[in-house]
């Protein structure tokens, strides 16, 4: 199978290495990386330990593993994650500032088509993009944990996130075997509040 593009992964914590995982499976390449150096190093462990368990559990082939960690690729700066990715999945701690700092950091580094989403739970996707100069391709991306178990992604949409955006948001998530519900930029979104 060959890759469908590229995902880099900002963040290597729970959330993002869970969705390095799901992304690897799908066929996409992907670059995972983190401030701090050992938590890289957990992240890229803990796919390696998410597979073992899906095989242990006969969910995937020992093939299937190798040729998903042959995509997996750790990457030393926030720089060489995202070049040349189609989309940057950001799932870094829940603080704006943070957020905003980093999406100001990768937007001149992406081509112009790129889609950068957070994996926010709570915060506003307008207010992570209000800095940005192309805020129409800033989009929420939620992914519930365990992502390797749960099939739900909220797809949450800003005040200026384009047709163009969500439509390309849809496309990833039936791609990574997720059931997208596209939501408005709201407190909670939905699933939060609910």
């Amino acid at each position: 199978m060959s890759a469908p593009g590229r995902v880099a992964v900002i963040g290597a914590g729970t959330m993002g290495h869970g969705i390095a995982y799901v992304c690897a499976r799908a066929g996409y390449e992907v670059m995972l990386t983190d401030a701090s150096a050992p938590q890289r190093e957990k992240g890229m462990a803990a796919v390696g330990a998410a597979f073992a368990k899906a095989i242990e559990r006969a969910k995937a082939t020992a093939a299937e593993r190798d040729a998903a960690v042959a995509r997996l690729h750790a990457a030393a700066t926030v720089a060489e994650a995202v070049r040349g990715a189609a989309i940057v999945i950001e799932a870094i701690p829940e603080r704006l500032e943070l957020k905003r700092a980093l999406f100001a950091e990768i937007e001149p580094l992406v081509a112009a088509g790129t889609l950068l989403a957070s994996n926010t739970s709570s915060l506003s996707i307008a207010a992570i993009a209000g800095g940005l100069t192309h805020r129409d391709r800033v989009i929420g991306l939620h992914f519930f944990n365990p992502v390797a178990v749960m099939q739900l992604l909220e797809i949450v949409r800003g005040g200026e996130t384009s047709d163009a955006s969500v439509a390309a948001a849809r496309a990833f998530a039936a791609a990574i075997g997720k059931t997208p519900i596209v939501v408005r930029d709201t407190p909670g979104f939905a699933t939060s509040r609910l």
